[in-house]
């Protein structure tokens, strides 16, 4: 068992069963729960703000398995503002969010109401076994509406089980003593409170220090006791993150700490997507210092500085853990290292002329001497600094590259390094004649045809010959559909025609694969008509896609997953329907003549669109 969860949490959690309950709501003290609220500025909704229930933007089960009618699980939550497309910004809690309509049977809100609701397709659910509940129903009681404040604690203390983000500590117990369950919802409320970047950090440490002394038993030193040991580690570090001295501008140390205090949900998709360019600016300039930082990197890996940066566990519930300075300095040295060791580049750091041909071996990984995959951010270091280098790994990519060698990233460095336009065309062009077959080919072509369109249109032209009418893989991840992304960057007709050949005369979900990116948000607005015409062309196509026949072929998210059966003419126009941004959102269960309906809308609207004639 790993050591953050002891043994005799572990037991107490199966003993208890989150089904003890606590004060009834005549036993309550919410006068004397309202002054420690007080104590440590729990926040309060404004006077008139109504109470309502929020949608939590998660869903429950009515049978076996998901539909897009299950009901919304919903919170009681008060209603701070209406905001644009079915949104409103709401206190559930201590939290100020922004809550969302998925659906029409999920608004983002609902008028309050504590009646029992039955779990039904297109209903909602209530949920009041949890900590936001329990501080709604202070929140009420401040504002002297005890009637209210009673009634939800009535729900919160006749929950069954009483919901924690915290595995092996069951917060439930505490229904029986409120002013520790209160405790432990402060300490929440203060931990979250450090996020945002104006946090006034040393008043929250001074209040961390006042719960600490008033209830000593949510910390502890013991490392054994995970809870109450994270509670005392947090504020510790916390101590140490207002004491720390100034970062010298423009240090690693400075820029590590401002990379360190951007939280930003997109990290998953690296240092250099669009969704990142400003949040990961710091880490990329610490890139291009080079290798020089090695030593200052491992000087701060010991750091315990609080960032804002968060770890989401997901082993076990563990709760999102602050990622401490001390990671983050680890973590840009291993990614700068890529295939090499970070302590290699420290120990080579006073040798001349060794940085290039560093990240030159950082780069690749390496199998029986052939190129067999790549290191992101070295392959970005060479592309900013030594740009020819990226010439040469092109160069060695062999014929028979394995798929797994994932050749975008390096066609997607060379496009966005500082090569000129010749080189990069050059490198992409060799790289993919070198190819020996259209699996390998895509990842190249699609960088190509942002660096040199009519190279690639040649290139492509034979490619599309060679496609395949049918794949013995998952559609979903299958190459021969992720021509698709190729050719939506292509201002030309006749490749626009001669894909919709290929589309034409593919197994059905083939086909569908292939259309399915043509609504996808990252190509905006580019070649709409012809994605558009694209699409029309398959609004008489009456073949019916079964995904119980070649079933693996259609394991995954592919195209249409949630529908089941569905005919090509139905997705063509449901996916035109997204690209003209109709209001309709089909579903599983729409019936035939909701489809006939959409199908007419579609024509309708296209009639108005100036489209480019793709079919004889």
């Amino acid at each position: 068992m790993p050591r953050w969860i002891s043994i005799r949490w572990f037991v107490l959690t199966l003993a208890v069963c989150g089904k003890l309950q606590g004060a009834d709501r005549n036993d309550i003290d919410f006068p004397e729960l309202l002054k420690i609220a007080e104590r440590y500025d729990l926040p309060l909704p404004p006077e008139k703000a109504p109470l309502i229930l929020a949608y939590t933007d998660r869903t429950t089960l009515t049978g076996d398995s998901s539909t897009s009618h299950d009901p919304g699980i919903y919170r009681p939550a008060f209603l701070l503002e209406k905001l644009p497309n079915g949104q409103a910004r709401v206190l559930m809690g201590w939290n100020t969010t922004v809550v969302s309509t998925d659906a029409d049977h999920r608004p983002s809100t609902r008028p309050y109401s504590l009646q029992p609701q039955q779990a039904k397709p297109k209903g909602y659910v209530l949920e009041c076994n949890n900590m936001s509940s329990f501080v709604t129903a202070l929140q009420l009681a401040q504002r002297s509406e005890m009637e209210k404040a009673k009634d939800i604690w009535e729900q919160v203390n006749a929950a069954e089980y009483f919901e924690t983000r915290n595995a092996g500590e069951d917060l439930g117990e505490y229904r029986a003593n409120p002013q520790v369950l209160l405790a432990h919802g402060l300490y929440l409320h203060l931990y979250e409170a450090v996020l945002p970047a104006n946090a006034d950090m040393k008043t929250i440490l001074k209040k961390l220090f006042q719960l600490k002394r008033e209830y000593p038993d949510l910390f502890s030193d013991d490392e054994d006791l995970y809870y109450p040991y994270r509670r005392t580690r947090f504020v510790r570090d916390l101590g140490l993150t207002i004491a720390a001295e100034t970062a010298p501008e423009g240090s690693v140390e400075a820029l590590l700490i401002g990379w360190g205090n951007q939280n930003n949900k997109f990290w998953h998709l690296g240092f250099f997507d669009d969704h990142n360019i400003d949040s990961a600016r710091p880490a990329r300039e610490i890139f291009l210092m080079g290798a020089k930082v090695f030593p200052e990197l491992n000087r701060l890996s010991k750091d315990q500085r609080l960032t804002r940066q968060l770890d989401w566990a997901f082993v076990m519930r563990r709760p999102a853990e602050r990622i401490r300075l001390g990671q983050l300095a680890t973590q840009l040295s291993e990614v700068m290292a890529g295939s090499q060791k970070s302590e290699t580049a420290t120990s080579l750091g006073k040798q001349k002329g060794w940085e290039k041909e560093f990240f030159e071996k950082a780069a690749v990984d390496l199998e029986n001497r052939r190129i067999s995959g790549f290191h992101e951010v070295p392959l970005w270091i060479l592309g900013q600094k030594y740009p020819q280098s990226l010439m040469t790994i092109c160069s060695k990519i062999p014929s028979r590259a394995s798929r797994d060698a994932r050749l975008f990233e390096l066609a997607e460095t060379v496009a966005n390094s500082k090569l000129t336009s010749k080189e990069k065309t050059e490198a992409l062009v060799g790289m993919s004649e070198r190819l020996s077959d259209y699996s390998r080919k895509r990842s190249v072509l699609q960088q190509l045809a942002r660096v040199n369109e009519e190279r690639c249109i040649e290139l492509l032209q034979p490619v599309l010959a060679q496609l395949p009418k049918d794949v013995n893989e998952t559609y979903w991840t299958c190459e021969a559909a992720g021509y698709t992304h190729v050719v939506m960057q292509l201002q030309n007709d006749r490749i626009w025609k001669d894909y919709l050949e290929v589309a034409k005369h593919s197994a059905v979900g083939l086909r569908m694969e292939i259309m399915d990116p043509m609504n996808y948000s990252y190509i905006k607005d580019e070649n709409r008509n012809r994605r558009l015409a694209f699409l029309a062309s398959f609004l008489d196509d009456t073949e019916i896609r079964d995904p119980s026949i070649d079933a693996a072929k259609y394991e995954g998210p592919c195209a249409a997953f949630t529908f089941g059966k569905i005919t090509v003419r139905d997705f063509a126009a449901m996916k035109i329907a997204s690209v003209l941004d109709l209001e309709e959102r089909p579903d599983e269960f729409w019936t035939q003549d909701q489809w006939s309906q959409l199908r007419q809308r579609v024509r309708t609207a296209l009639n108005r669109e100036d489209l480019p004639t793709l079919t004889p």
